[in-house]
């Protein structure tokens, strides 16, 4: 069940910060070379929602910088004809719910946008990579990837993304579950406490994002905002 939460598409900004509970290993910590930047990579508006949501909130208790690499605004989803929207009246839509999830998220991490056609990832992964080894040599040696992503994942453009990350060959790449996904891994979950941010930044998408994900928004509420990260 969707919770009853405001729709307005805007950036916002969360004050309330909680505790959250990891089980499995333990991510590398930050050493004595300078902050930890954590760099989320998503192939489409929600992807860093549905899959990274538990691990966001736990990088920002964390005290990282958070950077989103936005790899596409989301132009080919097949709901469009269902709102009546063109293409760009689309990507703006998707691009506005994803501003306001990543603001609820993260307390307004920088987001970066690649701008490559959804659907067509696999022909422009060298943009991705290119964009990875200058995040890795701007901020330097503690800079760490999520995506948004697995290697292995049915859609193409989540496949390229996948790999246009490893091959940027950061010091630490990490991949993570969709929500509907049970194997294994490394499970970062929101407690009651933090919920207030991870349900917010999921209302952001109760437009077109449920549209598009509906079952994974449901899965995502059900298991309490986790995100699940693998090697």
């Amino acid at each position: 069940m969707r919770h009853n939460l405001s729709r307005t598409i805007s950036a916002v900004v969360v004050l309330c910060l909680g505790l959250l509970v990891v089980t499995g290993s333990a991510p590398p910590r930050a050493t004595a070379a300078g902050p930890r930047t954590t760099v989320i990579v998503s192939p489409h508006p929600d992807d860093e929602t549905l899959r990274l949501t538990g691990y966001i909130r736990y990088a920002v208790e964390r005290g990282d910088r958070l950077i989103l690499v936005a790899v596409t605004d989301g132009g080919a989803s097949a709901v469009r004809a269902q709102f009546g929207f063109t293409v760009g009246q689309l990507k703006a839509v998707r691009r506005a719910e994803q501003v306001a999830s990543w603001s609820y998220l993260t307390d307004n991490g920088q987001v970066i946008r690649l701008g490559l056609e959804d659907g067509a990832v696999a022909g422009r992964k060298a943009a991705i990579t290119a964009r990875v080894k200058d995040l890795a040599a701007q901020y330097g040696p503690t800079t760490e990837f999520y995506v948004a992503a697995l290697l292995d994942d049915d859609h193409p453009d989540h496949r390229a993304t996948a790999e246009a990350v490893r091959d940027g060959g950061a010091r630490v790449v990490r991949y993570s579950r969709g929500p509907v996904d049970d194997r294994p891994g490394t499970v970062y979950r929101p407690t009651s406490g933090y919920l207030w941010g991870a349900q917010r930044a999921d209302a952001a998408y109760d437009e077109v994002g449920y549209a598009s994900a509906g079952l994974g928004f449901t899965a995502l509420e059900e298991s309490g905002y986790a995100s699940t990260v693998v090697p």
